[in-house]
């Protein structure tokens, strides 16, 4: 005795296969796909990055702060140990003709070390000025 058995396809709908909650509850998997109309994009070209160009042509001012302490035992005096704030500032101004700078600048710091033993008091050399002349090559 023979036995015939016909199978029928089961033809599934796009629209099925959109939601991902019911294609998998009838054991359907499909592939991913893309529109046939749409191109793939492109990959995204980015050009190089020019080399930084430096120019120390200009003006220039700045600040300073710091502090300083002196410890100084003198035996016969008793014990120096001076302390206190340093700070000041500079400015100047540079010039770049290839390849040299060229360039002044002035600074000046002032200092609040001070100190005192038994015979006398000791104040350090409080301020302090200078000007320069720089030249150079950048780097």
């Amino acid at each position: 005795m023979r036995a015939f058995c016909r199978v029928f396809p089961m033809r599934v709908s796009p629209m099925l296969l959109a939601r991902p909650a019911l294609a998998p509850s009838l054991g359907i998997t499909a592939p991913a796909v893309q529109a046939a109309d749409m191109p793939v994009p492109a990959p995204a070209y980015y050009p190089p990055v020019p080399p930084a160009i430096y120019d120390w042509t200009g003006i220039y001012v700045g600040g300073h702060i710091g502090g300083g302490i002196l410890v100084d035992s003198v035996s016969q005096y008793g014990d120096l140990r001076p302390a206190g704030v340093i700070g000041g500032g500079q400015i100047g101004a540079n010039y770049e003709f290839a390849p040299w700078v060229v360039g002044i600048e002035g600074t000046f710091t002032d200092s609040g070390i001070s100190g005192s033993t038994l015979v006398r008091q000791t104040r350090l050399s409080r301020r302090n000025a200078s000007p320069r002349i720089r030249r150079g090559l950048p780097l």
